[in-house]
């Protein structure tokens, strides 16, 4: 027993000394990894270039305690600069220094805020991130809805910085002139001033380094601006090179990379466990004291990892394999039950303005207030929760399945909707619910979960709905087949389309169309849209069909032009086809000869889905010469704000406004205030849905620049509408 004994003491011995091995071996490896700066065995550095940046700048850019440089632009400067063929030469200093030194030609490129004062004696590479400003104050303080606000207050800004050129256009703000951003939140703890105007990342950043704790951000977010590298005049050779290098940064992951290290998660660093083991196993330590930390370490990585594999590390409440686990347990218990799925809708928005950490604590924030709503509250996925919730005991007067879902969706709703405040910042959000119940709509959890993600995704066309599963959501697998022969009918142009006119209503001549697409069936004859245009943005094929159709749409434009008839024309394009940098760049290719004659239609409802994403879209399709046009206008919650940021050239009124007009004084009202609106952004009104001549004589008044609709023309194919356009010009020369 005794020589088992020393046996298995030396056997642990030997496991415990060979794992501190391993583990100081990885630790070593690891710090080795980060350490080392990206690498393109393809790119060898052809000449120096000087890069200067804030010293004090974090989390961008930084002297560390050793005096070294780092932070997220000088690690991208690097690897931009390995994949371009630079030598990079990094020079931190302060920020007046550094803007001194780039005037003066002593640097060549500098990382800075866009402005449009800034690009008349500067050159820019292409953005690589989105900036946006806010407000901090101390806790309790007033919250700042505009800049007008501050009038009267005194207010911290960096010298020389973009808030300080802004702000001195601002009248009444008392400016405190501080040497950096993080000094400027340092005055407001201590005193000195009101308020601090600081980007977002340093905001957060200096927050976290400098334990401000009291310091919150009291503002919408300001300044929406492109990060790009700023370039001396005097050096046009760098920016096509440090363009291919970003780009190449991009493609590579390097970006991605080094984003997560310095960007990602602007949270106080926690000391977790396994650091401090690494750490101590670095000191002499008596073989018992280690075995025994060694012991305590397993357990509780042993604990952590099932908390990970069934539980959100953010929220703490259970992730989708979690949640797919309880509601087994559920099964099980043969009672009924509901399974309510909510989409988060403006969480992109949120994430591109305040930054992945402040989402992280407003999710953190909804989740605790689901918890209190139900036990079975599980976050799935980056902007969506499940919640399970037991049905009561049937009895007298209680509720069907129907009127308890609807019900619990809407209250589930009002408990998301309700203002939320996140470092200071009150914030109501919008969201959309579809709900399953348990045995109807399924009897496993897989079953369940889709239900509720059918009735989510048709929930998500109105934001604030709340759709219970029924079975025509279900897809249907005879779809299959129609979507292979969709893909056939427009890999061999068999796809039709048929062109609505639109009427100018004050000259009274045809002046465009809209393509609707039509699809003739060999088997099952004319279909209407409804049939396959959403089985085409579920499958990802609306981009396949948008940019055929867009070609067909060119193709009528370049006929006009050699017609020298002045016509436009209207495609729509989906939420989809915005996200698909594919898609947007086909576009901007093929239609470089018809600028100006073809329209991209975009409802309000895409828009909000993915507000970023659109405004990014639209401003490529833009520049490329196209017109945009805001489709359905009044149907959905879009704020003003994303019509002044879209700022289309046309916006049309959806047809809900038009049908009974006359007969309305309140859609009456309604439309003279949107055509104001439109008029305000420069836009011109298109009416959608005219059906007589008195709405017409109606729209012409109010100011309605045109007209589509049943009073107007039926849908014909474009030797009809070239026809009907000869002939309303004839009819009025005669």
């Amino acid at each position: 027993m005794a020589a088992q004994r020393a046996i298995g003491l030396r056997t642990w011995t030997i496991v415990l000394v060979a794992g501190l091995l391993v583990a100081m071996a990885a630790t070593v490896a690891l710090r080795r990894t980060q350490a080392a700066p990206p690498q393109d065995s393809q790119a060898q550095p052809a000449h120096t270039v000087r890069f200067g940046a804030d010293m004090d700048y974090a989390p961008f850019s930084r002297l560390d305690a050793k005096g070294e440089p780092n932070g997220y632009d000088v690690e991208l400067f690097k690897s931009v600069a390995a994949h371009a063929g630079l030598d990079p030469d990094i020079r931190l200093g302060t920020w007046q220094r550094v803007r001194n030194d780039l005037d003066a030609g002593e640097l060549d490129v500098v990382p800075m805020l866009v402005t449009d004062a800034r690009k008349r004696h500067l050159l820019f590479s292409e953005p690589y991130l989105r900036f946006y400003h806010l407000a901090f104050g101390p806790k309790g303080g007033k919250y700042v809805g505009t800049l007008g606000e501050l009038a009267g207050a005194r207010v911290a800004v960096q010298r020389a910085g973009m808030a300080w050129e802004y702000l001195h256009n601002t009248p009444g703000v008392r400016i405190v002139e501080v040497d950096n951003e993080p000094d400027a939140l340092r005055a407001v703890a201590a005193g000195q001033a009101d308020y601090a105007i600081v980007p977002t990342y340093i905001g957060y950043e200096a927050q976290r380094r400098l334990r401000l704790r009291d310091i919150v951000a009291l503002s919408p977010a300001f300044y929406e601006t492109s990060y790009a590298f700023a370039v001396a005049q005097d050096r046009p050779d760098l920016v096509p090179k440090l363009n291919a290098g970003l780009r190449e940064a991009m493609r590579s992951g390097d970006q991605q990379r080094i984003y997560i290290n310095y960007l990602a998660n602007l949270t106080p660093t926690q000391e977790t466990f396994r650091s401090g083991l690494f750490r101590a196993a670095w000191a002499v330590v008596p073989l018992t004291a280690m075995a025994i930390v060694l012991l305590v370490w397993w357990r509780r990585a042993r604990r952590r990892s099932i908390n990970l594999e069934y539980f959100d590390p953010v929220t703490q409440v259970l992730n989708r394999r979690g949640f797919r686990r309880r509601l087994g347990e559920l099964i099980l218990q043969r009672k009924p039950f509901a399974v309510v799925r909510l989409d988060l809708q403006e969480i992109g928005a949120v994430d591109a303005m305040a930054g992945p950490a402040f989402v992280d604590d407003l999710l953190r924030g909804l989740a605790d207030r689901l918890k209190a709503e139900s036990t079975h509250v599980a976050k799935v996925d980056d902007r969506g929760f499940q919640v399970a919730v037991q049905c009561p005991t049937s009895g007298a007067g209680a509720p069907n399945n129907a009127e308890l879902a609807q019900n619990l969706m809407h209250h589930l709703l009002d408990t998301i909707k309700a203002r939320i405040e996140v470092a200071g910042v009150p914030m109501e959000l919008v969201a959309s619910a579809g709900a399953a119940m348990y045995p109807a709509h399924g009897d496993t959890p897989d079953l369940l979960m889709r239900a509720a993600n059918l009735a989510t995704e048709e929930a998500m066309q109105r934001p604030g709905a709340a759709v219970l599963y029924h079975q025509s959501l279900a897809p249907d697998a005879s779809r299959l087949t129609l979507l292979t022969d969709l893909r056939a009918a427009i890999r061999d142009r068999t796809l039709g389309h048929a062109l609505q006119p639109k009427l100018d209503l004050r000259t009274g001549k045809i002046c465009g169309a809209e393509m609707l697409v039509r699809w003739k069936h060999p088997q099952h004859g004319d279909l209407p849209p409804g049939d396959f245009v959403p089985l085409a943005e579920r499958t990802g094929v609306i981009g396949e069909m948008t940019t055929y159709l867009v070609e067909q749409a060119i193709a009528h434009c370049r006929d006009w032009q050699a017609q020298e008839l002045d016509l436009t024309l209207s495609v729509n394009v989906s939420v989809n086809d915005l996200s698909d940098a594919a898609v947007v760049d086909h576009i901007v290719q093929a239609a470089r000869d018809v600028r100006g004659q073809l329209m991209l239609e975009v409802t309000e409802t895409a828009v909000m889905r993915d507000p970023e994403t659109a405004f990014a879209a639209v401003e490529r399709l833009r520049a490329g010469g196209l017109r945009i046009s805001l489709d359905d206008f009044g149907t959905g919650n879009a704020s003003l704000t994303y019509l002044r940021r879209l700022a289309p050239e046309e916006v049309k009124i959806d047809r809900s406004f038009i049908t009974g007009l006359l007969g309305s004084e309140a859609d009456q009202r309604i439309v003279r205030s949107t055509i104001q609106l439109a008029h305000a952004v420069n836009a011109v009104v298109t009416a959608e849905g005219v059906e007589d001549k008195a709405t017409l004589a109606w729209l012409r008044e109010a100011g309605c620049e045109n007209a589509q609709g049943y009073g107007v023309g039926r849908a014909v194919d474009a030797v009809a509408l070239i026809e009907g356009v000869r002939g309303n010009a004839e009819k009025r020369t005669g």
